[in-house]
């Protein structure tokens, strides 16, 4: 059992290191488009 919930705990916290830098790279990618459709105009 103790294992189990290791495992259960490792996956979450990967999960939510996934999701973080998900977001992270998503604002930045928004970021970099609304520069280069404002340096364009």
């Amino acid at each position: 059992m103790e294992t189990l919930e290791c495992v259960g705990y490792s996956l979450i916290e990967i999960l939510g290191f996934l999701f973080l830098n998900l977001s992270v790279f998503y604002r930045s990618c928004v970021k970099c488009k609304v520069k280069v459709c404002s340096d364009q105009s």
